[in-house]
């Protein structure tokens, strides 16, 4: 069984049932492009109590889940090919592992990964909210939700890719403990890090700042070296076409109107 799934724009291709449901959701339609990445599901050769892993290309990135001995991810030089071996492993290690083999290729096509939630404001576009966890991001986003209608598009990781003018913001089906994953994107206006206060206050940062209250937000897949390079390239690019401010607050709605207007605009 062979399914593709949609990705920041991209198809995935799934050549295993079991794993699917994973990413249930993201199915990509009959007009998608083509898959940009295939993974399979490794079931092995088993003899003499020995399990053979090799697939029928040729490996050249091996990784292996830290919080799970038994599960092995494969993929080609390019990533375009992946083997996942994972026998009675939980869904976390195989998402886990799924999103280190999709973000290897997609990061090739332009796109990064934040560690973020993300709202869509109806008629206004997409605001971003980072912040080290527990900080309130996913709070923030719901109430945004709750009092301007917004859509939260993820609550955990979200995909950022250049596009029409500016930056698109992806949901994707990897949420963390989220509840929220919702397959679709938006013009990203702003880019908010968070932090607790008694008041409301927000102000926009400086290149500096940005270095260090936003940009260690964004996963580096540090596995390696040529597409961490291509990931900073990307980060150059994105970085002068989206404001980024910083927020202290209180987990209300006058929080929510003091964004709105510094980012927006004021209310519509």
């Amino acid at each position: 069984m062979i399914d593709g799934f949609s990705i920041a724009r991209q198809v995935i291709q799934m050549a295993d049932g079991s794993f699917c449901r994973l990413l249930s959701g993201f199915e990509a339609s009959e007009q998608d492009r083509a898959p940009v990445c295939r993974i399979e599901n490794m079931g092995g050769q088993t003899q003499f109590g020995i399990v053979s892993l090799t697939p029928e290309w040729t490996p050249a990135h091996v990784f292996k889940a830290t919080s799970d001995g038994k599960a092995v991810l494969m993929t080609d030089s390019d990533y375009a090919r992946a083997a996942l071996y994972a026998p009675g492993c939980g869904d976390t290690t195989v998402k886990e592992l799924l999103l280190t083999a999709v973000y290897s290729r997609l990061v090739q096509f332009g796109a990064l990964l934040a560690h973020a939630s993300l709202v869509d404001v109806p008629g206004r576009g997409g605001l971003m909210f980072v912040g080290r966890s527990g900080i309130g991001k996913t709070t923030q986003a719901m109430l945004w939700e709750r009092y301007r209608q917004a859509v939260i598009l993820n609550g955990d990781k979200v995909f950022l890719t250049l596009g029409e003018g500016g930056v698109l913001a992806h949901g994707n089906p990897w949420n963390g403990s989220s509840p929220y994953k919702v397959n679709g994107y938006t013009r990203l206006r702003g880019i908010i890090a968070l932090d607790q206060a008694p008041t409301n206050t927000i102000r926009p940062l400086n290149d500096m700042e940005v270095m260090s209250l936003y940009v260690p937000h964004i996963f580096m897949p540090l596995w390696d070296a040529r597409l961490t390079e291509t990931a900073m390239e990307t980060l150059g690019q994105m970085l002068p076409l989206v404001p980024v401010y910083a927020m202290s607050c209180r987990p209300d709605e006058e929080a929510v109107a003091l964004a709105e207007r510094t980012v927006f605009g004021g209310q519509s």
